[in-house]
């Protein structure tokens, strides 16, 4: 009987294992690229230094940061038309 049990465990334990080792991070560090003119740029960055696009702005509800070409801010959801500055 303690032997089922112990084997029920193992069998328990392996598939959290390999569940939790297949599962995707969460926090993700994606290269981002201008969409002008394809540079790598960071995360951070409102504007590209290298063709000086502006690649976002901080929403005017919220302030947090969105891309330029978004309608809605991902953050609070408030609806902006996208802007070229």
């Amino acid at each position: 009987m303690i032997l089922l049990l112990l084997a029920i465990l193992g069998l328990l334990l392996w598939h959290l294992a390999l569940a939790l080792g297949t599962e995707p991070s969460r926090v993700t560090e994606e290269a981002s690229h201008c969409p002008h003119c394809r540079k790598q740029l960071e995360k951070a960055w409102l504007s590209c230094p290298y063709c000086h696009a502006r690649i976002q702005h901080e929403c005017s509800a919220c302030g947090g940061r969105k891309l330029v070409d978004q309608n809605y801010c991902p953050f609070c959801g408030q609806a902006e038309k996208a802007r070229d500055l």
